[in-house]
């Protein structure tokens, strides 16, 4: 996972998320992941913080003078650090077949939490084991 990812899980609404429904030795290892996350988010926000100083940029100007040297300077620091994968301790995976209910579970007024389709692959590469699917020999294929 890059600190790009780390950027869409948490602005696509993962640190607001819920997992009631996991068993409680699952629970932990998405409490672990949840917080593993917002840990990567603080330290790449700092580090961009930093990259803004380095170069004399604000926020403000990096949203709007794209013609400025030292923004396009910061903007392709700034693509590099993106490019790069944040030191984040995993924790065990989840069984896949415990996923429906995290993901029914953070439907609601609040929002859809995993409809982005990107939240929700980051999420099940990062933190569920993957389906295992068989598919038995019909009689038509014989």
């Amino acid at each position: 996972m890059k600190n790009r990812d780390i950027i869409t899980l948490v602005q696509g609404g993962l640190l607001a998320a819920s997992a009631h429904s996991l068993p409680v030795e699952h629970y932990y290892k998405f409490h672990k992941f949840r917080r593993a996350v917002a840990r990567a988010w603080q330290e790449l926000s700092s580090e961009q913080e930093a990259l803004m100083a380095e170069f004399g940029v604000t926020p403000e100007q990096v949203r709007t003078d794209k013609k400025n040297p030292a923004v396009i300077a910061f903007d392709k620091a700034n693509a590099q650090l993106l490019d790069e994968e944040p030191e984040m301790k995993l924790p065990a995976r989840i069984p896949y077949v415990f996923y429906r209910g995290i993901y029914d579970e953070n439907r609601g007024p609040q929002g859809d939490i995993f409809a982005s389709y990107v939240v929700e692959e980051l999420v099940l590469d990062n933190l569920f084991t993957e389906m295992t699917e068989t598919v038995e020999d019909s009689d038509d294929e014989k």
